[in-house]
């Protein structure tokens, strides 16, 4: 519930007089979100591969 929140506040912070086409920032939101998963998917590699050396 607390992130459903967090990302319509995101949302709403993004839209403002000059932009208040829903879907670029939807779209931006996916992006970023895509972003961060890589981020978080390359870290949890590094660490597998830190705790199983070959």
């Amino acid at each position: 519930m607390r992130s459903e929140q967090k990302i319509k506040d995101y949302i709403n912070s993004k839209i403002t007089m000059e932009t208040d086409d829903y879907l670029e920032v939807a779209v931006e939101l996916l992006l970023d979100m895509r972003r961060t998963l890589l981020e978080i998917k390359d870290k949890m590699e590094g660490i597998k591969n830190d705790n199983n050396p070959r």
